[in-house]
């Protein structure tokens, strides 16, 4: 994309660079949660370096909770093909709970 998506509101937006070894690709959750939402996708791009941009909105509303039913988080996630790795960018930051602290 030419752009950043500005229709969402989005609270938090950053860019990272991925190596993909085929063409098909899946999204997987970094926290402990019901099985994966996400089925595998093909990379239009084939394999190769690529640039995904997330958009996120709402992370405040349930800190530190796993939420699966009635999610009131939301994400847009874009992703094309790149020519070569880049550094991570973060576009829009969203610290406004960046004071509490995640349960031990």
């Amino acid at each position: 994309p030419d752009a950043v998506d500005a229709s969402g509101e989005w609270q938090a937006i950053a860019e990272v660079s991925v190596e993909a070894l085929d063409d098909l690709a899946r999204i997987s959750l970094l926290m402990d949660a019901p099985a994966s939402p996400f089925d595998l996708f093909v990379l239009p791009g084939g394999p190769g370096w690529h640039r995904v941009r997330a958009h996120a909105r709402g992370r405040s509303l349930d800190f530190d909770s796993v939420v699966s039913d009635n999610p009131r988080e939301h994400h847009l996630l874009q992703i094309w093909r790149t020519a070569e790795d880049e550094p991570a960018r973060e576009l829009r930051r969203d610290n406004r709970w960046e004071h509490q602290r995640p349960s031990t």
